[in-house]
Protein backbone atom coordinates (compact mmCIF):
# COMPACT_ATOMS: atom_id res chain seq x y z
CA UNK A 1 0.00 0.00 0.00
CA UNK A 2 1.00 3.68 -1.24
CA UNK A 3 1.19 5.87 2.16
CA UNK A 4 -0.53 8.83 1.80
CA UNK A 5 2.56 10.86 2.57
CA UNK A 6 3.86 9.56 -0.33
CA UNK A 7 1.26 10.49 -2.86
CA UNK A 8 1.24 14.00 -1.70
CA UNK A 9 5.55 14.01 -2.22
CA UNK A 10 4.94 12.63 -5.96
CA UNK A 11 2.45 15.35 -6.41
CA UNK A 12 4.62 18.10 -5.01
CA UNK A 13 7.25 16.57 -7.66
CA UNK A 14 4.89 16.53 -10.23
CA UNK A 15 3.61 20.03 -9.65
CA UNK A 16 7.51 20.88 -10.11
CA UNK A 17 8.15 20.00 -12.96
CA UNK A 18 4.90 21.16 -14.39
CA UNK A 19 6.06 24.90 -12.95
CA UNK A 20 9.58 23.86 -14.52
CA UNK A 21 8.10 23.45 -18.06
CA UNK A 22 5.79 26.97 -17.71
CA UNK A 23 5.99 29.18 -14.71
CA UNK A 24 2.97 30.54 -15.71
CA UNK A 25 0.84 27.62 -14.95
CA UNK A 26 -1.82 29.40 -12.76
CA UNK A 27 -3.45 26.17 -12.00
CA UNK A 28 0.16 24.35 -11.01
CA UNK A 29 0.33 27.16 -8.16
CA UNK A 30 -2.94 26.61 -7.40
CA UNK A 31 -2.74 23.50 -6.75
CA UNK A 32 0.76 23.98 -5.15
CA UNK A 33 -1.32 26.09 -2.92
CA UNK A 34 -3.57 23.45 -1.83
CA UNK A 35 -1.05 20.13 -1.82
CA UNK A 36 1.14 22.53 0.99
CA UNK A 37 -1.79 23.90 3.16
CA UNK A 38 -3.09 19.97 3.41
CA UNK A 39 -0.10 17.38 3.40
CA UNK A 40 2.18 17.49 6.86
CA UNK A 41 4.22 14.78 8.74
CA UNK A 42 1.55 12.51 10.87
CA UNK A 43 4.39 13.37 13.27
CA UNK A 44 3.84 16.58 13.65
CA UNK A 45 0.52 18.04 15.39
CA UNK A 46 -2.26 19.12 12.31
CA UNK A 47 -1.42 22.49 10.93
CA UNK A 48 -3.00 25.54 12.38
CA UNK A 49 -6.38 26.65 10.85
CA UNK A 50 -8.13 30.36 11.27
CA UNK A 51 -11.82 29.79 10.27
CA UNK A 52 -11.36 26.24 9.63
CA UNK A 53 -9.00 26.85 6.70
CA UNK A 54 -5.67 25.15 7.14
CA UNK A 55 -2.71 27.71 7.81
CA UNK A 56 1.04 27.10 5.74
CA UNK A 57 3.25 25.92 8.96
CA UNK A 58 5.73 28.35 10.24
CA UNK A 59 8.49 25.76 9.11
CA UNK A 60 7.06 26.00 5.84
CA UNK A 61 6.79 29.43 5.25
CA UNK A 62 10.48 30.39 4.19
CA UNK A 63 10.74 27.67 2.01
CA UNK A 64 7.67 28.46 0.29
CA UNK A 65 8.79 31.84 0.12
CA UNK A 66 11.91 31.58 -1.56
CA UNK A 67 10.29 28.93 -4.04
CA UNK A 68 7.82 31.72 -4.72
CA UNK A 69 10.64 34.81 -5.40
CA UNK A 70 12.65 32.25 -7.51
CA UNK A 71 10.17 32.10 -10.22
CA UNK A 72 8.91 35.67 -9.62
CA UNK A 73 13.23 36.96 -10.17
CA UNK A 74 12.96 34.13 -13.57
CA UNK A 75 10.14 36.62 -15.03
CA UNK A 76 8.99 39.33 -12.89
CA UNK A 77 5.72 39.97 -14.89
CA UNK A 78 4.07 36.83 -13.94
CA UNK A 79 1.30 37.37 -12.01
CA UNK A 80 0.88 33.86 -10.54
CA UNK A 81 4.30 33.45 -8.74
CA UNK A 82 3.50 37.06 -7.05
CA UNK A 83 -0.07 36.63 -5.82
CA UNK A 84 1.03 32.91 -4.61
CA UNK A 85 3.85 34.96 -2.11
CA UNK A 86 1.59 37.50 -1.15
CA UNK A 87 -1.19 34.85 -0.33
CA UNK A 88 1.97 32.91 2.31
CA UNK A 89 2.49 36.74 3.44
CA UNK A 90 -1.29 37.79 4.16
CA UNK A 91 -1.94 34.49 5.78
CA UNK A 92 0.19 34.62 8.32
CA UNK A 93 -0.29 38.25 9.31
CA UNK A 94 -4.19 37.36 9.28
CA UNK A 95 -3.22 34.14 11.36
CA UNK A 96 -1.00 35.28 14.27
CA UNK A 97 -2.99 38.91 14.33
CA UNK A 98 -6.60 37.31 14.31
CA UNK A 99 -5.57 35.67 17.27
CA UNK A 100 -4.81 38.82 18.90
CA UNK A 101 -8.10 40.55 17.67
CA UNK A 102 -6.56 42.72 14.71
CA UNK A 103 -6.98 42.10 11.17
CA UNK A 104 -5.41 42.24 8.22
CA UNK A 105 -6.04 46.48 8.15
CA UNK A 106 -4.33 46.59 11.40
CA UNK A 107 -7.57 47.76 13.43
CA UNK A 108 -8.59 46.70 16.48
CA UNK A 109 -11.27 44.45 16.87
CA UNK A 110 -14.41 44.90 19.18
CA UNK A 111 -15.53 41.84 21.08
CA UNK A 112 -18.70 41.55 22.84
CA UNK A 113 -16.82 40.61 25.95
CA UNK A 114 -13.75 42.56 27.39
CA UNK A 115 -10.78 39.95 27.37
CA UNK A 116 -8.59 40.51 29.73
CA UNK A 117 -4.50 39.93 28.15
CA UNK A 118 -2.61 37.77 30.44
CA UNK A 119 1.31 38.43 30.77
CA UNK A 120 1.78 35.12 28.99
CA UNK A 121 -0.73 36.40 26.08
CA UNK A 122 1.04 39.23 25.60
CA UNK A 123 4.64 37.71 25.36
CA UNK A 124 3.34 35.34 22.73
CA UNK A 125 2.23 38.21 20.59
CA UNK A 126 5.77 40.11 21.02
CA UNK A 127 7.25 36.87 19.73
CA UNK A 128 5.17 36.68 16.69
CA UNK A 129 5.27 40.35 15.74
CA UNK A 130 8.75 40.50 16.06
CA UNK A 131 8.77 36.89 13.55
CA UNK A 132 6.32 38.34 11.18
CA UNK A 133 8.66 41.75 11.07
CA UNK A 134 11.66 39.41 10.92
CA UNK A 135 9.58 37.68 7.94
CA UNK A 136 8.49 41.25 6.33
CA UNK A 137 12.31 42.85 6.47
CA UNK A 138 13.81 39.74 4.64
CA UNK A 139 10.96 39.91 1.70
CA UNK A 140 11.69 44.00 1.17
CA UNK A 141 15.24 43.18 0.92
CA UNK A 142 14.83 40.11 -1.77
CA UNK A 143 12.36 42.48 -3.76
CA UNK A 144 14.56 45.86 -3.61
CA UNK A 145 17.62 43.20 -4.54
CA UNK A 146 15.72 42.57 -7.18
CA UNK A 147 14.71 45.54 -8.65
CA UNK A 148 18.05 47.09 -8.35
CA UNK A 149 19.28 43.89 -10.54
CA UNK A 150 16.43 44.66 -12.96
CA UNK A 151 17.75 48.22 -13.01
CA UNK A 152 21.14 47.35 -13.53
CA UNK A 153 20.53 45.15 -16.81
CA UNK A 154 18.59 47.90 -17.80
CA UNK A 155 14.99 47.88 -17.14
CA UNK A 156 12.43 50.18 -15.68
CA UNK A 157 12.09 48.05 -12.10
CA UNK A 158 8.44 50.13 -11.36
CA UNK A 159 6.87 48.77 -15.01
CA UNK A 160 6.80 45.20 -13.31
CA UNK A 161 3.26 46.32 -11.58
CA UNK A 162 3.08 43.15 -9.78
CA UNK A 163 6.21 43.11 -8.33
CA UNK A 164 6.08 46.77 -7.19
CA UNK A 165 2.18 46.15 -5.83
CA UNK A 166 3.35 43.10 -3.75
CA UNK A 167 5.99 45.92 -2.58
CA UNK A 168 3.54 48.26 -1.59
CA UNK A 169 1.41 45.88 0.29
CA UNK A 170 4.85 44.33 2.17
CA UNK A 171 5.84 47.68 3.29
CA UNK A 172 1.95 48.63 4.19
CA UNK A 173 2.09 46.07 6.73
CA UNK A 174 5.85 46.93 8.09
CA UNK A 175 4.57 50.09 8.89
CA UNK A 176 1.55 48.67 10.86
CA UNK A 177 3.89 46.56 12.66
CA UNK A 178 6.39 49.46 13.45
CA UNK A 179 3.45 51.88 14.67
CA UNK A 180 1.82 49.01 16.60
CA UNK A 181 5.33 48.24 17.75
CA UNK A 182 5.83 51.70 18.89
CA UNK A 183 2.65 52.49 20.83
CA UNK A 184 0.73 53.99 17.54
CA UNK A 185 3.37 56.43 17.21
CA UNK A 186 3.12 57.88 13.38
CA UNK A 187 6.61 59.96 14.19
CA UNK A 188 8.27 56.14 14.80
CA UNK A 189 8.29 56.03 10.93
CA UNK A 190 11.12 58.18 10.95
CA UNK A 191 13.15 55.43 12.32
CA UNK A 192 13.04 53.53 9.54
CA UNK A 193 16.40 52.79 8.21
CA UNK A 194 17.65 54.46 5.10
CA UNK A 195 16.65 51.34 2.89
CA UNK A 196 13.31 50.95 3.97
CA UNK A 197 13.29 55.19 2.74
CA UNK A 198 14.38 54.10 -0.07
CA UNK A 199 11.60 52.11 -1.02
CA UNK A 200 9.20 54.70 0.41
CA UNK A 201 10.88 57.10 -2.66
CA UNK A 202 10.40 54.22 -4.53
CA UNK A 203 6.72 54.45 -4.55
CA UNK A 204 6.33 57.76 -4.27
CA UNK A 205 8.20 57.69 -7.40
CA UNK A 206 5.81 55.59 -8.79
CA UNK A 207 2.73 57.72 -8.14
CA UNK A 208 4.08 60.38 -10.40
CA UNK A 209 4.65 58.10 -13.04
Amino acid sequence: MIQESNVWEEEIHFIDTLLIKDCFNNSAWNQRWFVCHHHHSPSLPPPPAVRDKPVLPWNQVQEEIQYALHYAAIDPSNESPWRYFMGIIKEQWNYYYHRHHLDYDGKIKQDQEEVKVEKDQEDYHDNHTKRISSLLESCISNIRDMQQELVHSGYDALSFIHMTSAFIDLLDLYGQIIIHRFDKDPTTILMIPDWKQQIQECILLLATK
